[in-house]
């Protein structure tokens, strides 16, 4: 398995940049980011192993047509003659990677994968976002130019450079510009998906992504209707933050939201399972861990332990998981 790296929030992108200056004795960088519109669908991966053969994945496992997650495998095997002409034109441009594992990573969205977003109404399609080249250790991310001009395209195989972008310098020193802006845009998204509009449908949008140009660094931002917590994402941890969240019980209604819960019922498909009362623990311990992940500058600076709210983030998402079950016996 080669998986994506996980994307995090405004927040820990603040804290990744000044703490690197500060370890290196520099002084907080202005750095220049693009975004890109941040689509709801579900992971999706090809991958050209040194032997030439082609597989797919999910962001959990390696896909078949038997064994697919939302019809992306088979997306895959219908579109190979495309994916391979990318691959190809990467090796034509970087020979010297021709015996390296080199992965497409996409979006796959349209009908059946996601709801409640304009790219639901689509047709299915992938979106990439980012081809790697794996060499030993190093992971070689192409850069946006070469992205647009080897991927090969037609009418259900995009990249996000496709559709708008956007561009900011952000001061980390000084970043209250920068997050009115982003604000700004990931609410022009969230009232009118630019994906959507492009192809004539009218409906919500998820969020974007910010990366800056080395893709050093990146992070997602998503529209309130669509964030998995109520904690702030776009300023760092404050002491209000902390007073608003002084109870355990707060926290959990804070960051277990019913968006993120639903979530979890989508990561299950992408490691094919399906809702049933035999995959409690699977669903559990996904929507646990990916509290303690997102939320963990939270917990640590309100001085929670994990013992402490484990337990009550259990008992709410195991509340939700038994009522789902009720609904699909």
């Amino acid at each position: 398995m080669i998986k994506f790296q996980h994307i995090n929030q405004f927040r820990d992108l603040i804290k990744d940049v000044r703490s690197n200056a500060e370890y290196n004795g520099q002084p907080f960088p202005v750095l220049k980011f693009i975004g890109t519109v941040k689509t709801h669908g579900t992971n999706f991966s090809v991958v050209r192993n040194p032997d030439g053969n082609i597989t797919f994945q999910s962001r959990e496992r390696e896909l078949t047509i038997e064994y697919d997650n939302a019809g992306s495998c088979m997306f895959g095997e219908r579109n190979i003659a495309f994916l391979a002409q990318t691959f190809d034109n990467v090796i034509e441009k970087y020979p010297e990677y021709a015996d390296k594992p080199i992965v497409i990573f996409s979006e796959f969205i349209g009908k059946g994968i996601q709801k409640g977003v304009a790219v639901s109404q689509l047709e299915k399609m992938m979106i990439v976002f980012n081809i790697t080249i794996i060499d030993g250790e190093e992971k070689i991310e192409l850069v946006k130019e070469d992205i647009e001009s080897l991927v090969c395209r037609n009418d259900v195989i995009y990249t996000v450079y496709d559709f708008r972008t956007y561009h900011i310098y952000i001061d980390f020193k000084n970043i209250e510009l920068a997050q009115n802006q982003l604000v700004e845009w990931t609410v022009e998204v969230e009232n009118e998906c630019p994906v959507g509009k492009h192809f004539g449908i009218s409906g919500i949008g998820e969020g974007i992504v910010i990366s800056s140009e080395d893709f050093r660094y990146r992070c997602k931002i998503k529209g309130e209707k669509h964030q998995n917590s109520k904690v702030k994402t776009l300023k760092e941890i404050a002491a209000c933050d902390i007073e608003r969240m002084n109870s355990i019980d707060e926290f959990v209604d804070n960051v277990l939201t019913t968006n993120r819960m639903e979530q979890g019922l989508a990561k299950l498909g992408e490691m094919g399972l399906i809702i049933d009362v035999k995959n409690t623990g699977a669903y559990m311990k996904w929507v646990i861990n990916d509290c303690l992940r997102e939320e963990k500058d939270v917990i640590i600076a309100s001085g929670f332990e994990v013992k402490e709210i484990s337990p009550k983030l259990s008992a709410k998402a195991k509340k939700f998981w038994f009522e789902v079950l009720a609904i699909v016996e």
